[in-house]
């Protein structure tokens, strides 16, 4: 299978979640897909970079790839 965006964008096969209530795209690799966090990728691989709330402390937002002052 060929799919999925930013780190795991590549050749992958489809694996039950951890939890098993999903499936994930699983690069040869072995990256999956995980939360975003503020680090320049695309850490939940979809097509976004930093994308999402929370993605650094109160009063700090995400400024390509590093948490700063608001």
């Amino acid at each position: 299978m060929h799919g999925g965006l930013g780190q795991v964008r590549g050749e992958g096969v489809k694996k039950c979640s951890a939890d098993g209530l999903e499936t994930v795209c699983v690069a040869s690799g072995g990256a999956v897909a995980t939360v975003e966090i503020c680090d320049g990728l695309d850490n939940d691989c979809d097509g976004q970079i930093d994308n999402g709330p929370n993605l650094c402390p109160k009063g700090q937002v995400c400024y390509m790839g590093t948490c700063v002052i608001d």
